[in-house]
């Protein structure tokens, strides 16, 4: 193979011209990684969020939608090849669920219905 800018005899798999330093194939070049989290994380966060504040706050208003945001952050962390945030996302949901039983258990004591 020969450099198409100076001409000079190099080997078939130099991806330089020695002589020149011309690029003697094309190199792909890889995309960086987004700075910005996908949406499925930032759905999975913020549904954790929910989750948390509902353990101590309003909780089956909190657990619902931890558990709501939380299931939806999964369906789209299913649709992500590396899946991320799917576990953070099925954690919310676990405690959505908590915070929805806890908060349900707590309304009935103070309403004196149990």
């Amino acid at each position: 193979m020969y450099c198409s800018r100076c001409g000079k005899e190099i080997n078939d798999s130099a991806a330089f011209c020695p002589e020149c330093g011309y690029a003697t194939r094309l190199t792909a070049v890889q995309p960086q990684a987004s700075a910005t989290p996908p949406e499925a994380v930032s759905k999975a966060n913020t549904a954790m969020i929910f989750a948390i504040i509902g353990l101590f706050f309003a909780g089956v208003i909190c657990g619902i939608i931890a558990a709501v945001m939380g299931g939806t952050a999964i369906s789209m962390a299913n649709a992500d090849k590396e899946q991320r945030g799917r576990s953070k996302a099925i954690g919310a949901v676990v405690l959505g669920i908590i915070d929805i039983v806890f908060g349900g258990i707590a309304s009935l004591l103070i309403f004196g219905l149990i």
